[in-house]
């Protein structure tokens, strides 16, 4: 029952962000050419790019689950506190059964934090492996939706999964570095021969 419980409130909690993750290959933007970026993508600075709706909803989303999880973790519901600390989430690791903090709230909604940051980032890779054509200014663009996704996690004090960081080195490379780049921050075959494919650079 324990485990039908929180499958219900991860739901419950992810449902939204994943169906705006799902969105992510079929947006128009990816496939979308700035004359300007196509003839010199590495002059234009990435602080003229802001990040697409999609990304700031599920920022705004992610920002607010400390919110969300509060009626689930007040001093009022014993029970319920002692279920959360004793069961698995999703995308997360085993949560033992550990003594309270002194801040107690705080040590039972972390890993719920940590389980829906964890799906938003492993679904956000999948999809995005999913698109199928990115324009210069589409990378660029999707480099910058990354970096603030980054930055919401990092604000959660969640650390970022590392190939969120390598998928932006590899969106901002310029096409003679790209190889370079692939080899320098050791990058899996797999991950830089898809990212290199949407991008039409040939290898």
């Amino acid at each position: 029952h324990i485990k039908l419980a929180h499958d219900f409130a991860f739901d419950s909690l992810f449902t939204g962000l994943q169906t705006k993750l799902e969105q992510v290959p079929h947006i128009e933007a990816w496939q979308s050419e700035s004359p300007k970026l196509a003839t010199a993508m590495s002059e234009l600075p990435t602080f003229t790019l802001s990040p697409l709706t999609y990304i700031t909803q599920i920022g705004d989303h992610l920002l607010t689950l400390p919110q969300q999880l509060e009626p689930f973790i007040s001093q009022e519901h014993t029970a319920l506190e002692t279920a959360l600390r004793a069961t698995e989430l999703p995308y997360s690791e085993t949560i033992g059964s550990t003594p309270a903090s002194p801040d107690h709230e705080s040590d039972i909604a972390e890993p719920w934090i940590a389980s829906i940051t964890n799906a938003t980032m492993h679904i956000y890779l999948q999809q995005i492996l999913k698109i199928a054509h990115l324009s210069h200014h589409g990378a660029e663009q999707l480099s910058t939706d990354i970096e603030y996704l980054c930055n919401v996690l990092n604000a959660l004090e969640v650390s970022p999964n590392f190939q969120l960081k390598q998928l932006t080195d590899l969106l901002r490379a310029h096409p003679e570095q790209y190889e370079k780049t692939a080899v320098d921050c050791k990058i899996a075959p797999a991950l830089y021969r898809v990212v290199a494919a949407a991008r039409s650079i040939e290898l």
